[in-house]
């Protein structure tokens, strides 16, 4: 009989111990085996099945509209954006995104939420821009086949 933690989580929906081998974890701490189970979502993202990085739904900045206000940066808890420190603003740039000293920048894509576009909603400026809805649809469909 093992001494220690066994995390099982076997019997709940979402769980499962098909770890690739990279992240399976076997810890010998004073002849105590420890194995973690983790959710097949936190391995690879998944949408109904369909991974994550497969799907063309995140924002896309149109930086000659963006004043910077970061608004989305502000709003979005998914990690979708960062605010990016510009250390040398050209104060002499035609373009107003050349002159902020801070501004949105999207670092984490496919954490957006797919079908979300509050970030876009909240923009005064419409700058954030997403793909057309039926666009995604026909994108989905033709992933679930593939998937299904």
């Amino acid at each position: 009989m093992h001494r220690g933690l066994r995390v099982v989580q076997s019997s709940l929906p979402g769980w499962s111990n098909k770890l690739s081998k990279s992240r399976r974890t076997k810890t010998a701490v004073e002849n105590t085996e420890t194995e973690i189970w983790v959710r097949e979502s936190e391995l690879t993202k998944t949408y109904y099945g369909i991974p994550r990085e497969e799907i063309p739904w995140f924002p896309k900045i149109e930086t000659d509209k963006c004043v910077g206000c970061l608004e989305c940066a502000n709003f979005c808890r998914n990690g979708v954006f960062v605010v990016e420190e510009n250390t040398n603003p050209d104060k002499a740039a035609k373009s107003t995104w050349e002159k902020l000293r801070k501004r949105p920048k999207i670092v984490n894509p496919f954490n957006c939420v797919v079908g979300c576009s509050a970030c876009a909603k909240l923009c005064k400026m419409e700058a954030i821009k997403f793909p057309e809805r039926e666009e995604i649809v026909k994108v989905l469909q033709q992933l679930r086949s593939k998937y299904g």
